[in-house]
């Protein structure tokens, strides 16, 4: 097998890459990564022999560094197996954040409401059994063309929702968590008919 040399930023790039290839259907890399990985015989001469059309392999030098950047020990597999059994072992995480975005209610000719929202930040968290869904909003406004209709008194986790299914801590088949910091509030009798009427 012939030695190919990667830079920590490459192999993390591959690795990854395999890693994404996966749940699209492709599985390849992937393989190409675990059979590297586990390949501890000497390739004879004819197995040696490179074919151009596929990737280069891992050198153990690349192999150990990786393990060093995942924190993998040999012997760790029956460790790993014994973790998985377990149910707080977190399989997938998801955060989106967004710093402001905003919304408009229009109809053909004018726009009727507009709904601007600070610090957003979702979370998923996926775990063996339990699901976990985390919603926080800093701040919100909503406004017409004839003035504010609502405004959030609180900067921060104005609104905040939480949903888990079955949660570690309680034994209930699934738990809902919903808070509101006080709004202000201004009724405009003409744009809520407008908005009403838009429906």
């Amino acid at each position: 097998m012939e030695d190919v040399n990667f830079s920590d930023a490459e192999l993390i790039y591959h690795v990854r890459d395999a890693l994404r290839l996966v749940p699209l259907g492709d599985s390849d890399s992937y393989d190409q990564l675990i059979g590297v990985m586990y390949h501890n015989e000497r390739l004879t001469p004819e197995e040696s022999v490179k074919d151009e059309s596929e990737p280069d392999w891992f050198s153990q030098e690349d192999l150990d560094r990786l393990n060093k950047i995942i924190g993998y020990k040999e012997g760790d597999n029956e460790q790993l197996l014994k973790t998985h059994e377990r149910g707080d072992v977190l399989h997938t995480s998801l955060e989106v954040h967004m710093k402001h975005n905003a919304s408009k209610l229009t109809d053909a000719l004018e726009c009727l409401a507009e709904l601007s929202c600070e610090n957003l930040d979702c979370f998923i968290k996926l775990f063996p059994e339990a699901k976990v869904f985390d919603l926080k909003l800093g701040s919100y406004q909503l406004s017409s063309p004839n003035g504010l209709l609502a405004e959030s008194a609180s900067a921060y986790n104005s609104l905040v929702g939480v949903f888990c299914y079955k949660p570690f801590d309680v034994d209930v088949d699934w738990s809902l968590v919903a808070k509101a910091s006080p709004c202000y509030v201004t009724y405009l009798k003409d744009s809520m008919d407008q908005i009403i009427n838009c429906f």
